[in-house]
This record gives structure tokens, sequence and C-alpha cells, in this order.
């Protein structure tokens, strides 16, 4: 089998996958670092954090949050469809590699490639050359949410293909995304060992030493994905906490924070009404509830329209009995700070 081709270089070992249950593999993955992981790490995925791995490894959620997420499960079941037009389409041979790979040099790397690739003559695929045996991952995408281009692909899944390459000492990897089920891109990407050397394994291991082995959770970096992980970690708590002095200054940051972004959105509303009272000298006959008016200033380009939306009146509904049969019910967690009434500035906390 090709997987095995690829051990042959030396580079890692491998676990059998083949029959193993979803939760057996979930936990094995809690082991190591893989490639979903790499571009978290290095802050280039805008839907995990360094925290949100550090969560997952070390299984403080429910690991089956996602066995109820549809885009997952047809994704995952569009692989195999496309691995296989993909073989059939550029006439080559491509197998499932049923192991995950270690890495021997960093044991804490871990790789579950899509498939392995083998090309037995110099041939060019996406613009660029290659041979011998490749590594193969499959995307599938939106129109709408895509960062794929024409050209380029995102750095989390350049870091995600980077990261495999260095566990098995690959040379090149295909990257086939399947856009909206109708438009098919490859890519295929390099082995950079500038990037796997100098960058990728000197952070993965900094953050398996550092915070996996000591069980340090990471900094919390306000992205809204790793917010709403954090409200799902801890189950059970206390109805009053009390908590260290130090948090106090936590409390002071966030309160002047808020002060910040008070101010700065009444700032932006006044600079708004200057920009308007500009449109109206420049355009005194201009009427924005009966035009869309477009406005230039340099490289700017401003728009000013009425917009129209419409809200359900909820108190006919009441009146009329409808409201509690037709309205949602949602819920969030909410937290507020209150703190001693004063004016904070940056000082105050330094």
């Amino acid at each position: 089998m090709l997987y095995e081709d690829v051990l042959k270089k030396g580079f890692c070992t491998a676990v059998s996958t083949d029959g193993m249950d979803e939760e057996t593999w979930l936990e094995k993955r809690r082991e190591g670092i893989g490639g979903s992981d790499s571009g978290a790490i290095l802050g280039m995925n805008r839907y995990a954090t360094p925290l949100s791995v550090y969560v997952s490894k070390k299984g403080l959620l429910d690991s089956g949050l996602n066995k109820n997420n549809l885009s997952i499960k047809w994704g995952k079941m569009a692989e195999s469809a496309i691995m296989d037009g993909l073989a059939k389409d550029l006439d080559l041979h491509i197998e499932t590699a049923p192991v995950m790979f270690k890495s021997k040099g960093n044991p804490f790397m871990l790789a579950d490639l899509d498939g392995v690739i083998f090309v037995p003559e110099s041939r060019e695929i996406d613009g660029k050359t290659v041979k011998g045996s490749g590594g193969l991952e499959i995307k599938t995408a939106t129109s709408r949410n895509t960062e794929f281009g024409s050209d380029e692909i995102p750095d989390s899944y350049y870091c995600q293909v980077q990261h495999y390459m260095a566990v098995t000492g690959l040379d090149w990897f295909v990257l086939a995304v399947l856009i909206d089920k109708a438009d098919g891109r490859l890519y295929v990407v390099p082995r950079s060992d500038d990037f796997i050397n100098n960058i990728l394994v000197p952070a993965e291991k900094a953050f398996w030493n550092d915070y996996i082995l000591t069980d340090t959770m990471p900094a919390p970096t306000g992205n809204e994905y790793e917010a709403k992980m954090i409200d799902g970690i801890y189950k059970e708590c206390a109805a009053e906490v009390e908590l260290p002095e130090d948090v106090s200054f936590l409390c002071d940051e966030y309160n002047l924070a808020s002060q910040e972004e008070k101010e700065a959105g009444e700032k932006k509303e006044t600079i708004k009404e200057k920009i308007k009272i500009a449109i109206l000298k420049a355009s005194p006959t201009a009427d924005v509830e009966k035009q869309k008016i477009i406005a230039k200033a340099g490289g700017a380009k401003i728009s000013w329209n009425k917009q129209i939306r419409k809200i359900a009146d909820t108190d006919r509904l009441k009146k009329a009995g409808l409201f509690d049969e037709y309205c949602k019910e949602s819920s969030s967690l909410v937290m507020r700070i209150t703190a001693e009434k004063r004016a904070y500035s940056a000082a105050d906390i330094l």
C-alpha cells in the first residue's frame, strides 16, 4: 500500500486506524498535535486559537460536539467520491491512508492524511512539477465562506499540509477543494523546509511543552468562536466565587476598555454627522429619503441611503394572543462587571 512507502522514508511511525471508532480516534488525536491544530497554534486560523486547541487536547469539552454538524458529516462522505473522481481525471494512483502517522523526531506531531498519491513519472499539476509520493488533503467549502483564491490557499491550510510534510517527509501535497458542490480546484503545495524548521516545528514544540505538558491554559485571544467555547468549558460552578486579588485588575481593564469603546462610538457618530453635513453642503438638493447618494472624497467612497427594516409588532401580537405561539426562545450566557464608579485611564492599570 502507498502509505507503506511513506513509512520507508524513515521520518515517522504509524498506528492503524482501520476499523477504529470515532471516540478512540479522537482520544488518539489528543495525544499530540495534528495538522488541523497547526494553523490555530500559529494564529493563522480564524475559527480556532491556541486556547481552543488546548481545550480539545485536555478533553475539557464534550468530544461529541461536532457529531451532529451536518456540514462536517457531508464533507466526510464527499471525500471518497472526490478522491475517486480525482484519480480518474488525473489518471493517478491514489489510496487512502488508514493510519495515524507519528513523527520520530518530534513524537507529539501527528498526521492523518486523506490520501497518498503516487506519480511514477514527472508531470505537471497546477503548474508545478511533481514525481513520486505525495499527500492528498480534501476540503469542501461554500463560496460565501471560502478563503480560497484562484491561485492561493488560506494560511491555516498551508500550515496544515506543511505539518503533514514535516511528519511524513513528503515533498509535495495536493489540496483538492470542492466549492458549492460544483467548483473543483486543485492546489499543489511544495514542501518548505524553511517554514517547517524555523516557524512551524518551533511553535508547535513550544505549545506542547509550555502548555500541554504543564497543564497551563493559553491566554484568550478575543476570537468570537473561542468566547463561545469558553462558555461551555465549566458546567459546574459554585453560585458565589471568591477570586484572587489580581482579577480586580482585569475588571479595571475591562471597564477601561468599555469606557474607551463608548468614547470611540461617540467619536464615530460625530464624524458621520460631519460627513453628512459636508454632503449636504456640496449638494443642497440631495434627498436621501428618495435616492441613494454616492459621494467621493480622495480615495474614499461614501454611500448614504435609506434602508427599510421590517420587525414584528410584538404589542399587537400579544393583544391578538399570538405572541407565545410564534415566538422563538433563545438563551445566552451574560457576564456583567461592575466596579467603583470612576473615570479610568491607562495609568490606572499600568
